[in-house]
């Protein structure tokens, strides 16, 4: 909120002149998101937990709503092979990162929507097509 001034006209125009390099930086973080999760989908994810068979053998145990047609779990070997062990880790890992990157995504876009709205809204007030209930 821009402070009281002996000039308000220059405190507004000031406050103004500062929305571009914020909106810029916005952007720039929503452009980041969206590009890690493209390439986050490109390389594969998956949406599973680690079980492991007598301590020695590896399978990956997807969540019901992800169950084939018979209503059970899926449940996928993996095996014990040390790089296929590792590459099934890096798309659990990659799945949990997807989703935390998913909703940092829907962040910036509430936030955009509802910084559009605020600026829509004193555009209305300085150009008197709306009057503010606050100072009024």
């Amino acid at each position: 909120m821009a402070r009281k001034t002996k000039n308000p006209i220059a405190s507004l125009t000031q406050l103004a002149n500062s929305f571009s390099s914020s909106i810029e930086k916005l952007s720039a973080r929503h452009e980041s998101v969206a590009e890690r999760i493209a390439l986050l989908k490109k390389l594969g994810t998956s949406n599973a937990v680690e079980f492991w068979k007598a301590g020695k053998y590896l399978y990956l145990n997807y969540p019901l709503k992800e169950s084939g047609k018979d209503g059970r779990r899926r449940r996928e070997y993996i095996g014990n092979d040390p790089a296929e062990v590792a590459a099934a880790r890096e798309s659990i890992a990659r799945h949990k990162e997807l989703v935390e990157l998913q909703s940092e995504a829907a962040d910036i876009e509430r936030i955009i929507e509802a910084a559009g709205e605020s600026m829509q809204n004193a555009l209305d007030v300085l150009d008197g097509r709306r009057r503010s209930t606050r100072y009024w």
